[in-house]
């Protein structure tokens, strides 16, 4: 149904993530993301938040990629984040943000508040 573009990279410590879009579909949206973090190894779990200015708040379905790389070399992920329902048409601003990351072969790692955040603002 349309394609947002975000662009936005955000930094905590080593791992590096940007968001390029919101892909809109009937029943859902998803962010296409890469996620780029040295030393680490096995597929990135993220756990998504997604609200909008309206109240919203989306639920994250598992994230799908494909990547990886070995060290110590960089490991580099492009990830697409599912979120439903469909975003409200009323809402003008979507708030995405990253809250914990594992990888299958490292540790869990929580990120502060705000580090991880990206603000899109909707048509």
């Amino acid at each position: 149904m349309g394609v947002i573009p975000v662009a936005q990279h955000r930094q905590f410590e080593d791992i590096g993530v940007t968001v390029h879009s919101l892909e809109l579909y009937r029943d859902r949206f998803q962010a296409v993301a890469r996620l780029d973090g040295g030393s680490r190894g096995g597929f990135p779990r993220i756990t998504w938040r997604a609200v909008d200015d309206r109240g919203g708040v989306y639920n994250a379905l598992p994230a799908a990629g494909s990547g990886g790389g070995k060290p110590p070399e960089l490991f580099s992920w492009r990830l697409v984040c599912p979120f439903t329902p469909q975003r409200d048409p009323q809402a003008r601003q979507l708030t995405l943000e990253i809250a914990t990351l594992q990888w299958s072969s490292g540790p869990f790692v929580q990120v502060p508040d705000g580090t991880l955040r990206f603000s899109v603002e909707l048509p």
